[in-house]
C-alpha cells in the first residue's frame, strides 16, 4: 500500500509528541512493508534540513513557510472562516508541489496529519479520488475551550473567539474526509458531538518500547521531573499551577523534594522564577530517556490540552511511575492507584506525590503494572498493524 503523509512540519527531532506521533507511525508502516511518501511543510521556527526524511520514507517533497505568530495578522483574521493559527499554514507553492506529486505518482491513501494542513484538502479533492484520512492528534477546538476557561480580560476574550472558530471550522472539514484517526475516547465522542458519522478508528499513539526500557539508574532521591515542550501553552500552566498550588504542599512533608523541569523554550523569566520559588528549570535535554530515569516520579499536571500524553508512555516504559490530572491521563488506559496515580485538585495530587516519594516498593510495582500494558496496546508495532487493517477496509 502506498500511503502519503501530508505534514505541517517536518517531523524531527523526536522531542514533542506530535513529532513522535508522525515519525514512529511512518516509521513502523514502513517496517511492515508499506510505501509511505511525505508532503512535509518546513517551518521557519522547526527547520530542519529535509535530508533527515530519506532515512523515514522513499519519495519526500518540502517546502519552507514562515509560520511566526502576527498580532496584526490575527486581528486582520478576525472576520475570516479560516482561523488565524490555520491560516499561517498556507503556502501556494507547497499547494502546487503536492498537486504535482500525487499526479506523478498516485498514491492509495492519504493521510493528513493534523488540522493545520486542512487548508490543501479542496486542492487534492480535485486530484485524488481515494480514501482521504484524517488523522487527528487532538480536537484543536478543545485546547482553546480549556485555556479560554482559565484566562481573564481581552486573553479570555480572544481565546473565546478562537476556540468558537476552531469548533466551526472544524466541524465542517470533518464532513469532508473519508476517514478520521483518533487517539482517544474523548476525542472519537467530540467528534461525533460536531456531527461527525463517518467512518472512524481509535488508534492511539505510542511508544517504542525496545528504545525505552532499560536498566533504571539511581534516581535523585525525592524528585519530581516533568518533561515537555514548554512553548506550548497547556504545558506553561500546568508548570505554573503545580508550582503555585502543588508543591508548597508537598514541601510541608518532604521539604527536600525536588521539581525538575525540561523542555525546550521555555518562558525566559522562568529562570529567575525558578530561583525564587525553588525548583529547578533543566531546559532542553539531549535525551528524554536519561532525564526520566533521573527522577524518582514523573508528574503531568496538565489543565487543559487535548490529544494523548505521549511522555506519559514514555516515562512508563522506561520504568518510572507517573503521577497525573485526568486531563493529562485522556487517551491513555491505565488503571488509577494499580498503574498510574491520578489526581485533580492540589490536595489529591500532593497528597499521592508524598505517597509515592516515600514508598519505593509501591513506585516499583506501579511502574511494573504499567510496563506490561504498555507492551500489550502501546507499542508502535501493534500501533501499526491496526493503522494497516484499517486502511486496508477503507480500500
Amino acid at each position: 500500500m502506498k500511503i502519503l503523509q501530508v505534514v505541517s512540519r517536518i517531523p524531527f527531532p523526536l522531542n514533542d509528541g506530535g513529532n513522535i506521533a508522525t515519525w514512529q507511525l511512518a516509521n513502523h508502516l514502513g517496517k511492515s512493508g508499506q510505501e509511505l511518501q511525505m508532503a512535509a511543510l518546513n517551518t521557519l521556527k522547526h527547520y530542519q534540513d529535509p535530508s533527515v526524511l530519506n532515512s523515514l520514507v522513499g519519495n519526500a517533497i518540502t517546502e519552507t513557510i514562515d509560520t511566526t505568530l502576527s498580532p496584526w495578522k490575527a486581528i486582520q483574521n478576525l472576520s475570516s472562516p479560516l482561523p488565524y493559527i490555520v491560516s499561517r499554514f498556507v503556502s501556494p507553492a507547497f499547494e502546487q508541489k503536492l498537486i504535482q506529486h500525487i499526479q506523478l505518482s498516485p498514491p492509495d491513501i492519504i493521510q493528513l496529519e493534523g488540522l493545520y494542513v486542512s487548508p490543501y484538502l479542496n486542492a487534492i479533492q480535485k486530484v485524488f479520488k481515494g480514501p482521504i484520512v484524517y488523522r487527528a492528534h487532538n480536537l484543536e477546538f478543545l485546547i482553546w475551550e480549556r485555556l479560554a476557561h482559565s484566562a481573564k480580560g481581552i486573553k479570555k476574550w480572544y481565546l473565546t473567539r478562537m476556540a468558537k472558530a476552531l469548533k466551526s471550522y472544524e466541524q465542517k472539514f470533518l464532513r469532508q474526509v473519508s476517514a478520521v484517526l483518533v487517539f482517544t475516547q474523548e476525542d472519537a465522542n467530540l467528534a461525533q458531538k460536531l456531527g461527525y458519522l463517518g467512518k472512524m478508528e481509535i488508534i492511539p499513539a505510542g511508544v517504542d518500547t525496545q528504545q525505552f526500557y532499560g536498566s533504571l539508574k539511581d534516581p535523585i532521591p525525592n524528585s519530581i521531573g516533568f518533561l515537555g515542550s514548554l512553548d506550548w501553552l497547556p504545558n506553561q500552566e500546568a508548570v505554573q499551577w503545580f508550582v503555585k498550588k502543588v508543591l508548597p504542599k508537598i514541601k510541608e512533608k518532604i521539604p527536600e523534594v525536588k521539581f525538575r523541569v525540561a523542555g525546550r523554550n521555555p518562558p525566559k523569566h522562568w529562570t529567575e522564577w525558578a530561583t525564587q520559588e525553588g525548583w529547578d528549570l533543566i531546559g532542553p535535554v539531549p535525551e528524554a530517556l536519561h532525564f526520566l530515569h533521573s527522577n524518582s516520579i514523573f508528574v503531568v499536571p496538565l489543565k487543559s490540552g487535548g490529544g494523548m500524553r505521549l511522555k506519559i508512555l514514555e516515562a512508563q516504559a522506561s520504568g518510572i511511575p507517573v503521577l497525573s490530572t485526568s486531563v493529562g491521563l485522556e487517551g491513555i488506559s491505565m488503571i488509577p492507584d494499580l498503574e498510574v496515580m491520578v489526581g485533580n485538585s492540589p490536595e489529591e495530587l500532593s497528597e499521592k506525590a508524598i505517597v509515592l516519594l516515600q514508598n519505593p516498593e509501591l513506585r516499583k510495582k506501579m511502574a511494573q503494572q504499567a510496563l506490561l500494558k504498555i507492551k500489550e496496546t502501546y507499542d508502535w508495532q501493534v500501533i501499526a498493524q491496526k493503522t494497516i487493517l484499517f486502511y486496508n477496509s477503507l480500500n
